[in-house]
This record gives C-alpha cells, sequence and structure tokens, in this order.
C-alpha cells in the first residue's frame, strides 16, 4: 500500500479567550424569553467565538435556540420551524426593549 506524501502545517490566525456576556443585556435577554416562554434554564456567561468579537464593539448578550438532539456546531444540527419563530420572538422582543433603554 501506497502511503501518501502530506505535511500539515497548523498557523493560529486567532486565539481569544472568553469573554463575559454583559449583565444588563443579558437580564434584558433574560426578561424577553420569559415573557414568551416563562422561566428557562440559564447557561454560562462566559462566552466565546461570536461574542468575542462583538463584546470588542458593544456589550452582547447570547440567545441560544432549541435545536433537535440538543446537537450544536454539528452537520446534523437542525431547529425547527416552530423553534425558530420561538427564538426569533424573543430577538424581536429584546431589541425593542433594547430601543427603550437606548431612546434616540
Amino acid at each position: 500500500m501506497r502511503r501518501p506524501n502530506l505535511s500539515f502545517i497548523w498557523t493560529p490566525t486567532q486565539d481569544n479567550a472568553a469573554v463575559t456576556c454583559s449583565t444588563a443585556r443579558t437580564a434584558l435577554l433574560t426578561a424577553s424569553v420569559r415573557a414568551g416562554q416563562g422561566p428557562q434554564p440559564r447557561v454560562a456567561q462566559r462566552c466565546g467565538h461570536d461574542v468575542v468579537v462583538m463584546s470588542a464593539l458593544t456589550p452582547a448578550a447570547m440567545l441560544f435556540g432549541r435545536s433537535r438532539a440538543g446537537l450544536s456546531h454539528h452537520p446534523d444540527e437542525s431547529s425547527s420551524p416552530a423553534d425558530i419563530a420561538v427564538a426569533l420572538h424573543a430577538l424581536i422582543d429584546f431589541l425593542t426593549r433594547l430601543a427603550r433603554t437606548h431612546p434616540s
């Protein structure tokens, strides 16, 4: 059996520590979720990937939408239209509340 002549070079392009979500924005988002769905589980507020980048620009919070079998960051991840609608309603409510705290 012939072995392929392959090599691998690892070059990190980004190395970011997790950040803490904004307490105020998380409270606002929690109120939005509770308004539509009642009390829901809370997840740890140390976040990576998207929040790390956004937190350099603005206080951030994260809304997690339900997915089939709880899969996340996986090719089989899938959310039902109903679950997407629930998350969308929470997001709209959150943005409405946020706009009220920052009138133009």
